[in-house]
């Protein structure tokens, strides 16, 4: 498969091969007393997480990069980016929690992510645009994700699915936030792409 050609066709494709990715590593969070042993706590449960991330992204989403080589370019791409994003995110998470703490993280790691793009691309000028539509949409679909979990997961969840019992709401609810999340950053993740494969890089 070649390149995707137009910013649209990126954005969708990195919508739907994130979304799938989101759900399959928040998989780990749902189905946590699964496989995570007992004092493992939320650090190696988020390690897990942003492995899974680190890992299945380029199956779906290596077309987002030209040339004969997109998996392995992609990889070299995502993956530094991706993972100062886990760790600026997480830090923000751990130092002030839920609310603040998601907000921060969400800018703070847009940033960082578009910032290794752009020091990889050699190419700053789309660093503003680019990072400030990643914060906006991925704040905003990791929000409507998380409201419809808190609501499913709420005491009041089984008005919204009847007749499904509260263990299942709740893997159902984590199972949507990681669709939610996905889709979100990874339409941001393919106008990135995009944006720095279409602008001339800047000389050195």
């Amino acid at each position: 498969m070649g390149p995707l050609k137009s910013r649209s066709a990126a954005i969708i494709r990195g919508a739907w091969g994130f979304g799938l990715t989101g759900v399959i590593a928040f998989s780990l969070w749902a189905f946590q007393s699964a496989w995570l042993p007992k004092g493992g706590g939320e650090l190696l449960l988020y390690s897990a997480i942003a492995s899974a991330f680190l890992g299945l992204s380029g199956l779906l989403l290596h077309p987002l990069i030209s040339g004969p080589r997109s998996l392995l370019n992609f990889y070299l791409r995502f993956v530094p980016a991706f993972a100062l994003y886990s760790v600026v995110w997480s830090a923000a998470w751990f130092i002030w929690g839920f609310g603040f703490g998601e907000v921060a993280g969400t800018l703070a790691g847009s940033l960082a992510f578009v910032a290794v793009l752009g020091r990889l691309e050699k190419g700053w000028r789309p660093l503003l645009a680019a990072s400030s539509f990643l914060f906006l949409v991925h704040f905003a679909t990791y929000w409507l994700g998380g409201q419809l979990a808190y609501r499913l997961l709420g005491p009041h969840g089984g008005e919204w699915l009847p007749g499904v019992d509260a263990a299942t709401r709740g893997l159902i609810a984590k199972l949507l936030w990681g669709l939610f999340y996905g889709v979100g950053f990874g339409a941001a993740l393919g106008n990135a792409l995009f944006t720095y494969r279409t602008i001339p890089t800047e000389p050195k």
